[in-house]
């Protein structure tokens, strides 16, 4: 239930329900004080004062600095992929009062403020129910959730619903609006859309909803079918660095003209969304490098495919094969399994012979994290800024951590690079280092970037208030008009 233990989208989807950080993210992305009432920051950008909301857990304890200490330290900065990367960013955190908490950096990092939200696992947690715990087997994590939010679990039948209630103690005055929220367990997509359509579910989430839906829900005037509120994100296929012969940077760039991005994007995404042009999704105008245009720099290719693998010494034998690998994709990944069988039949042509692997998390992610994988498919969020996301990717500090970077790339210059690019505050000085980034990463190809998703959710018409909300929305300001 929290998303400081996992990067899980069903999990953030009711955790960022029933507990919140210190910062939320409005519709445009733009972080604000939600536990913490405000926020002070010095002049060199290194300090950052909070003062915290006069808010209880809903066992009617208050929520204190101490929580937010707490978590950050034992919790979140140990267990969650995404604000691990931050903490390393943190020289200290003090609790200076019940209600007041000292952030202090090492230098400045340009999106801690996106950081301190529950989308980006940060979300506070009640120090006095985890202490002396695991927290990965404490029941607060998952069945018994100790809520800060507008809803508390009320019920959960296993693979049917959830069922959340409407906060009597929540420190929002007059909200939620809403009496409960059911969260419906549909497995199959058609099934999701046909709930939908015939009014029993009020609302699908972006990564629940089928692409090949779309048109299905946009021809219905009682339906709202409109793009997601989120972070920038990227579809794309991690190669093993670590393994002969990915190793040659010959290889990996024959993989990636030896792929039609165009014939997946038709084929896998129903055309929504468009086949990548850069290393990172096109979300950031100033951090993207108008130059950089992987289409133009690995146009589909087979003969030149060939070409370098051979330059790279990588030969066919008797039976016309180079090289055989396997491809772990997981169940529920859209597109996941049409790429793996678009990618067997392409490569086949320059002699390579892909084993596909259905495995389902955690074991995929863990498999891929100790370098068990050739090659990966992956969907991958940016988290917001590419501080957060996209160096997870690509820094050698990653390599081996779970949704980190799977391609075990590590090249020093890279590190740095992304060092600076977050340790600035002005976006187009940030942006400099960034577009350098991509040039080198464009050359070297430890991934193969395939698709930026332009991911989209869909609602009844009926409901209201969702407006401001922003990847998983606590619903606090919602409400039903039929």
């Amino acid at each position: 239930m929290t998303r400081d233990l996992t990067t899980n989208s069903e999990t953030g989807t009711i955790g960022c329900i029933l507990y919140q950080g210190l910062m939320g993210i409005n519709a445009e992305g733009e972080a604000y004080p939600l536990l913490a009432k405000s926020v002070d920051i010095s002049d060199d950008k290194l300090t950052y004062k909070f003062v915290l909301n006069d808010a209880r857990w809903q066992d009617g304890k208050p929520i204190t600095a101490k929580d937010v200490k707490y978590t950050y330290e034992e919790i979140s900065g140990k267990h969650s992929p995404t604000f691990k990367r931050t903490l390393t960013s943190i020289d200290k955190i003090e609790a200076v009062s019940d209600k007041e908490i000292v952030i202090t950096l090492k230098k400045p990092y340009g999106p801690i403020l996106i950081a301190l939200t529950c989308q980006q696992g940060a979300a506070i947690l009640p120090e006095h129910v985890y202490v002396g715990t695991d927290p990965l087997t404490n029941k607060a994590s998952n069945a018994e959730p100790v809520s800060s939010g507008p809803f508390i679990l009320k019920e959960w039948v296993r693979g049917s619903h959830l069922r959340l209630v409407k906060n009597p103690d929540y420190w929002e005055q007059g909200k939620p609006y809403l009496d409960e929220i059911i969260a419906q367990v549909v497995p199959s997509g058609a099934g999701r859309t046909q709930a939908l359509l015939s009014g029993q579910v009020d609302r699908i989430p972006w990564f629940a909803l089928e692409t090949s839906d779309y048109p299905l829900i946009e021809r219905n005037p009682q339906l709202l079918l409109q793009p997601a509120r989120k972070p920038p994100a990227t579809d794309f296929i991690s190669i093993n660095t670590e393994k002969k012969p990915f190793d040659d940077k010959r290889v990996r760039q024959a993989l990636m003209f030896a792929t039609d991005r165009e014939f997946l994007l038709k084929s896998a995404f129903n055309g929504q969304g468009a086949a990548s042009t850069s290393p990172f999704a096109g979300g950031f105008p100033w951090a993207i490098d108008p130059e950089m245009d992987l289409s133009k720099m690995y146009p589909y290719d087979p003969a030149r495919a060939n070409a370098l693998l051979d330059e790279a010494g990588v030969t066919r034998d008797a039976s016309g094969k180079r090289l055989s690998m396997n491809f772990i994709i997981e169940p529920g990944e859209e597109g996941g399994s049409q790429i793996a069988a678009a990618l067997k039949n392409m490569w086949e042509q320059v002699g390579i012979d892909l084993t596909i692997e259905t495995i389902q998390p955690p074991l995929s992610t863990e498999r891929i994290a100790k370098g068990e994988a050739n090659i990966a498919y992956h969907g991958y969020s940016s988290g917001g800024d590419p501080a957060i996301g996209w160096s997870g990717q690509f820094v050698s500090t990653t390599i081996g951590s779970l949704r980190g970077n799977a391609a075990r790339y590590s090249n020093p210059e890279i590190d740095e690079l992304f060092t600076l690019g977050q340790s600035e505050t002005d976006l187009d000085a940030r942006g400099v280092y960034y577009k350098k980034a991509q040039k080198i990463l464009g050359e070297d190809m430890p991934i193969l970037t395939i698709h930026d998703p332009v991911d989209k959710e869909a609602q009844g018409a009926w409901l209201k208030g969702m407006e401001n909300e922003y990847m998983f929305p606590t619903w606090r300001d919602a409400w039903v008009d039929k």
